[in-house]
């Protein structure tokens, strides 16, 4: 699969995961889903070259979708993170520079606006990171 197409899609409710991974299939983005947060870093130690995680905040399966995205990160990662709440007060804190924020409710058009600002935040702390300079706090490349 090509890494730059390639998606983790980690939500708990059934019905919301099937929409948005054929939304995402139909923008051209090979999907990966995951019901929990096992599941996503199941998915992930299998499929290590997944460039964009675009998580709900409360998932289930023993974490929260900012903890999932951090273990994530200290496994190695460097996908780009997208975190979904209906809350926006529940992860503004935890996200750091490097992950992009998307509130509920949204459409086709604000979720490929979402990835597509997480790649570039993604790519900015990559090149930072590569200059030898001090990680982001938070969800820190």
């Amino acid at each position: 699969m090509a890494k730059d197409n390639l998606v983790l899609l980690v939500e708990d409710d059934a019905d919301t995961r099937e929409v948005m991974a054929l939304l995402l299939d139909a923008a051209g983005y090979q999907v990966l889903s995951a019901r929990d947060a096992k599941a996503g870093i199941r998915l992930m130690d299998e499929q290590p070259e997944i460039d964009v995680i675009v998580t709900d905040v409360n998932i289930g399966g023993g974490q929260d979708g900012i903890s999932m995205a951090e273990e994530l990160r200290r496994r190695g990662s460097n996908a780009a993170v997208v975190v979904i709440s209906g809350d926006p007060e529940a992860s503004s804190d935890r996200l750091g520079p490097t992950a992009t924020f998307l509130p509920k409710p949204y459409d086709r058009k604000a979720l490929l606006a979402a990835i597509a600002d997480a790649r570039a935040r993604n790519a900015r702390a990559c090149a930072v990171a590569d200059e030898g300079k001090p990680p982001y706090s938070g969800l820190s490349h």
